[in-house]
């Protein structure tokens, strides 16, 4: 049963305070897409980063963010969401004093990513050659 396959997904740890649990990715046969959940830890959250050539929607489902795009800011509720564009530099904090989880959905079922505090590019749900951790991988060198 599919809502029995998702209850068991795994929740890793891949940044203090910061769990993510992949719903579709290239690693669980997505074609086109990746959803991923996350949970933070009051002020916790992603560090600045990008995605080259995929678009991203972020959706609060509980808590507070504070959200970065391109060098604007917001604060995010539950319920509400943003629309990060390719390329786009962001993050986002969790400013509340509950967990915050949010909902990640990008257009890509191995979307690059590539952190300002962690050079190289990953791709998240993806194979690439070295793992990270259970959801980030190096991603291949690409021929030119």
């Amino acid at each position: 049963m599919l809502v029995a396959r998702l209850r068991n997904l795994p929740l890793v740890e891949w940044r203090s305070g910061v769990r993510t649990r992949l719903h579709a990715a290239g690693s669980t046969g997505a074609e086109s897409l990746c959803v991923m959940e996350q949970l933070c830890d009051p002020g916790a959250g992603a560090p600045p980063h990008r995605h080259d050539g995929i678009e991203e929607v972020i959706v609060v489902l509980e808590g507070r963010a504070r959200v970065h795009v391109s060098g604007e800011e917001a604060h995010l509720g539950a319920g509400e969401s943003v629309v990060l564009p390719a390329g786009s530099r962001h993050g986002f904090t969790n400013i509340g004093t509950d967990s915050l989880r949010i909902l990640a959905v990008f257009a890509a079922a191995t979307p690059p990513v590539e952190y300002e505090d962690d050079p190289g590019v990953l791709e998240i749900g993806g194979h690439g050659l070295k793992r990270r951790d259970a959801h980030r991988a190096e991603r291949a060198k690409r021929p030119r």
